[in-house]
């Protein structure tokens, strides 16, 4: 199989649904290869490594059940830091917005499926 992190959207999502790998591997190789690139080119404001693989087991769970919401269900994503979530500081890169902590979540990150 084509190393996780080299695997395309649609890839990993065909991947999935094939149990050929899960959702914790997927987040597993992607925090990983986050954890490499971050040194050097600088592109995360913050992972949260626990609440992905939280999200991750929770999918596989789901997919387990027939649960599939649509061809990203399972797939780790990363966004930038413009997308609004409840409770979570949003920065847009800015340090004008380091303390802005929006009370609702943007419809691109409430449903991230379809």
């Amino acid at each position: 199989m084509t190393e996780l992190t080299s695997m395309t959207l649609a890839e990993a999502s065909v991947a999935l649904g094939r149990k050929e790998v899960s959702s914790v591997d997927l987040v597993r190789a992607c925090l990983l290869r986050a954890e490499q690139v971050q040194p050097r080119i600088n592109c995360f404001i913050s992972v949260e490594a626990e609440e992905a693989l939280k999200a991750a087991e929770c999918a596989d769970a789901e997919l387990a059940r027939g649960e599939r919401r649509g061809a990203l269900h399972g797939i780790p994503l990363a966004h930038k830091d413009m997308f609004y979530r409840a409770g979570k500081v949003s920065t847009f890169g800015s340090k004008i917005f380091r303390n802005y902590t929006p009370d609702f979540t943007s419809t691109a990150m409430a449903r991230p499926y379809l």
